[in-house]
């Protein structure tokens, strides 16, 4: 993933302030679930000091803090087709 005209691989992942970038691919190493993340953040300029190594963009990622309390989430994904976006197909009028 590049952002803000970078070019590939200058990128840079952080997660919980730790590389988290693929150093012969420039990807990212682990992706966290969208439940576990707390904070998100795109640096594309005036890095601070913390990322400043990063010759491209920063992402960075801050997941959530547990605790003993047992916890979850649940989710139910509905497919509706009054509800879908439009299919939009090529058609001709002949």
């Amino acid at each position: 993933m590049n952002f803000g005209g970078g070019f590939f691989g200058t990128s840079a992942y952080m997660l919980d302030g730790i590389w988290d970038t693929d150093s012969t691919w420039g990807a990212v190493i682990y992706v966290p679930s969208v439940e576990a993340t707390a904070n998100m953040k795109i640096q594309t300029n005036s890095f601070t000091a913390q990322s400043g190594f990063s010759t491209g963009n920063v992402f960075q990622v801050e997941t959530k803090s547990g605790s003993s309390a047992f916890h979850g989430d649940m989710f139910e994904f509905i497919t509706n087709e009054k509800v879908d976006a439009n299919k939009w197909a090529i058609t001709s009028a002949v």
